[in-house]
């Protein structure tokens, strides 16, 4: 009997011990993740879309309220292609909750005159944006192109040259809802003020969404445009394109 109760004694002690560990082990666990979250951050591209030429690049986290720079890129001058007349650029995210912002576009669009086709629509684009119109799979973003360098928080409609609206769904698909470049450097216009214009735009968004299928559903005048930016139709009636980098990064030259 005396046995019997030293025992239990001793299996109850066991018990208490084994208690008193898990005890310790949860509280330590805790305490790791807790430092693994202060001092890990999770890495920033998961909260910020922006240009990265290198799928492995990560951006650090940064509060705007006003237009944010993506990419600097070079444009030409007077229509020609040469390395004289290279004119730097940048692409900037548009706030849609920035009244400057939304300025900035009308101004843009205002001074476009004739020959604005989808300028109008990607301005109230940013207008309904502004609203708080956008969903979890959904997501739609304006860019422009502007000669602005710096300064952002102060966009300048009469220096932007091109603006687009891209729409993404989930992490397989990104669609080019509309693209308007300022009429006197699109098209045929052998009197260009600036070269490549649409086409840095094109090739910001091959290389943000190099993972994704790029889409867009092109005008019939810049159907031929697409192709050369290595986009290949997949409705014809519909003039819907597609461009994918599954088999390799394929990017227009310059």
């Amino acid at each position: 009997s005396a046995c019997s109760f030293v025992s239990t004694r001793m299996w109850l002690a066991l018990i208490f011990i084994q208690i008193l560990l898990k005890l310790v082990q949860i509280n330590f666990n805790i305490k790791s993740l807790l430092c693994k979250k202060i001092f890990n951050p999770v890495p920033a591209k998961k909260y910020f879309t922006g240009f990265y030429m290198s799928m492995k690049t990560e951006f650090t986290p940064s509060l705007s309220f006003n237009a944010l720079l993506v990419n600097h890129q070079n444009i030409y001058h007077n229509g020609k292609n040469t390395s004289e007349n290279t004119v730097p650029s940048s692409i900037v995210k548009i706030d849609r909750n920035n009244p400057n912002d939304i300025k900035a576009l009308d101004r843009a669009v205002e001074e476009w005159g004739e020959g604005d086709i989808y300028g109008k629509d990607i301005v109230d684009s940013a207008k309904r944006l502004g609203a708080g119109k956008n969903s979890n799979t959904k997501k739609s973003t304006i860019y422009a192109l502007t000669l602005q360098q710096n300064n952002f928080e102060n966009l300048d409609g009469a220096k932007i040259l091109g603006l687009s609206e891209l729409i993404t769904y989930g992490k397989k698909r990104a669609e080019i809802n509309f693209l308007q470049v300022k009429p006197a450097c699109a098209g045929k216009n052998e009197q260009k003020q600036y070269l490549n214009v649409g086409r840095s735009i094109i090739n910001l968004f091959q290389r943000m969404h190099a993972n994704k299928e790029l889409l867009v559903k092109a005008d019939y005048r810049a159907a031929n445009f697409y192709e050369k930016m290595n986009f290949e139709i997949i409705n014809p009636s519909k003039l819907l394109y597609k461009w994918t980098s599954l088999k390799g990064i394929r990017f227009a030259k310059h």
